[in-house]
């Protein structure tokens, strides 16, 4: 390449057929502080400024015109040039991420900040203290980034409109708000409605609320696998998630998989579901031609024996009789 004259390499440039978008980097010295040469190549590739001389790296159109192709390029320009608001607005409207390399002064500058969340919400994590307790800040890089909640302030993840800008673009960002917004019934039971393992992110206050989480295994089954493992062995709660959904069962504590009153609830919807009952019920069922039949009877035989216990029960003990 040294055997080409500046007009032939300025040419070459031109020909995106001719010239490997990174020779630039094996020029000399001479070429790379060359500013003609060198606004050719950053205009091509602007991390080519990599590659650049020192004063060219110092120079603003340089600089500028590198950042426009490449926010990123700004890694590589001047500390003073870190320190341009034009320079870093430019960069950072290419893409966000460049704020990281901007100055300090420039990272607590409010509109750099914007400019950078919009371009990329998690550019939130190169700005200052101040601006991630900034509410305009951060519901701009919540708008198209949800789980960018993350990055922000304490004070904010217990503020229910920046919690709901978050979880309204990603559900799964509701694992970063407070404890207390984890545990609104109103923010939950809409993303649960909309998918069911958001319940997961919900506090485990929430989890544990036996009166919260009926209401959800009613609506999805499978909700079941989501809640606190107390709840999972819960007949109530099992029984309600089973009742909308047979396969929920296999969520269900291993005590309640060898429940004979789970499991038919189960079986009576899906057959399929005796797959998940506990081993011991499935050796019994596998003895008989007709499992399904023979589980049927256990049923009704293990039902009736409570019946004749309550009676037994009642007859020895007459103060608790109903009248």
């Amino acid at each position: 390449m040294e055997k080409l004259t500046q007009k032939e390499i300025l040419k070459a440039f031109d020909n995106l057929g001719f010239v490997n978008d990174f020779t630039y980097a094996s020029f000399s010295k001479a070429y790379r502080s060359n500013k003609e040469i060198t606004l050719k190549a950053v205009g091509r590739v602007g991390l080519n400024l990599a590659f650049a001389s020192k004063e060219l790296k110092n120079d603003k159109e340089v600089v500028l015109k590198a950042t426009f192709n490449n926010g990123m390029a700004l890694e590589y320009a001047s500390d003073e040039l870190k320190k341009d608001i034009d320079v870093v607005f430019n960069a950072v409207h290419n893409n966000g991420m460049a704020l990281e390399y901007a100055s300090e002064d420039l990272k607590d500058n409010k509109n750099v900040a914007l400019s950078a969340v919009k371009n990329y919400g998690f550019a939130l994590e190169h700005i200052s203290e101040r601006l991630r307790n900034d509410k305009d800040v951060v519901l701009a890089s919540l708008k198209k980034y949800g789980s960018v909640l993350e990055l922000v302030s304490d004070e904010l993840k217990d503020d229910r409109n920046v919690v709901l800008a978050a979880v309204s673009n990603n559900g799964y960002a509701l694992k970063f708000a407070s404890d207390k917004l984890r545990s609104d019934k109103n923010i939950v039971y809409p993303l649960v409605k909309r998918d069911v393992e958001v319940l997961s992110c919900a506090s485990d206050s929430f989890r544990k609320d036996k009166e919260l989480v009926i209401p959800l295994v009613k609506a999805n089954g499978l909700a079941l696998q989501f809640v606190a493992d107390e709840l999972k062995d819960d007949k109530e709660v099992v029984l309600a998630s089973i009742s909308k959904s047979a396969t929920s069962l296999q969520f269900a504590s291993d005590r309640l998989k060898n429940d004979i009153e789970v499991v038919f609830a189960a079986v009576s919807k899906s057959s399929s579901s005796l797959n998940f009952a506990s081993k011991e019920i499935k050796a019994e069922c596998r003895k008989h031609s007709d499992p399904m039949d023979f589980l049927k009877s256990w049923y009704f035989a293990e039902k009736l024996q409570k019946e004749l216990d309550k009676t037994d029960n009642n007859q020895n003990n007459p103060q608790k009789m109903k009248i």
